[in-house]
């Protein structure tokens, strides 16, 4: 068997990766240990019920925005159908000992108004926090696509700050602080140990938007195979790699 490139595992980066691959014209092959391709993106069944594995909802998927416009050079969107969560809230915040609940808007604008309603004496800390927030996504070619990429790749932040001490910075209200550092559940650091810089890249996504899949990530892994399959690429499940 002969191929271009060989792609080990079949989550989300290794379908992308080959959809973008057998789109160009290289013979991929995917390998992946499971039975079942999609890593993290998969769903199970219980009793008839599916469970999405870790896909439940994503940013970036409004018009123009970059996971819109992969999934479109990949030749999946069409496959996908992608649903806008309400704008009335979806997340909410509950503190233990207090009676505060926050709701969590996916809209900068809602969200701070939601924000300086439950703590009034905070409103400049707010106000910082997203236009900060805002401010290093304009830098960020992911979502402003006029910015060019190989400069951001090269030196991007090289230096980065200290999220935790962005938020000692603008205040010490422990609740809100909580609040502001949310998203890092997305990206699987914790507070102390986070950029300030990759903070901003995940929680942008979301203020701006978020979006459900019809079906799940299920959905996506589907679409994916189909299209790599379209494009002539070989998927080989039940395979693991010992070496390489």
């Amino acid at each position: 068997m002969k191929a271009d490139v060989v792609i080990i595992g079949s989550g989300i980066s290794g379908l992308t990766a080959g959809a973008i691959l057998s789109k160009s014209g290289k013979k991929v092959v995917i390998v992946e240990k499971q039975p079942c391709f999609g890593g993290a993106l998969r769903q199970f069944k219980r009793q008839g019920i599916p469970f999405d594995v870790g896909f439940h909802y994503t940013g970036c998927l409004g018009e123009g925005e970059i996971l819109d416009l992969l999934w479109k050079f990949c030749g999946v969107h069409q496959d996908i159908p992608v649903l806008p969560l309400t704008p009335d809230g979806y997340d909410h915040f509950e503190f233990r000992n207090i009676e505060k609940t926050v709701k969590g808007y996916f809209s900068y604008k809602r969200f701070a108004e939601e924000l300086k309603q439950k703590f009034p004496s905070e409103h400049l800390a707010i106000d910082t926090y997203f236009e900060t927030i805002q401010k290093i996504c304009l830098e960020v070619p992911f979502y402003k696509t006029n910015v060019p990429l190989t400069p951001f790749l090269r030196g991007y932040k090289s230096r980065p700050s200290s999220f935790a001490d962005f938020l000692n910075s603008i205040t010490r209200d422990r609740y809100l602080q909580a609040i502001f550092a949310a998203p890092t559940f997305l990206y699987g650091v914790p507070v102390q140990l986070a950029s300030l810089e990759a903070h901003a890249l995940v929680a942008h996504g979301y203020y701006s938007g978020a979006y459900g899949v019809d079906g799940g990530g299920q959905t996506i892994v589907n679409a994916f195979i189909s299209k790599l399959k379209q494009n002539g690429a070989l998927l080989l499940n039940n395979a693991p790699v010992h070496s390489v």
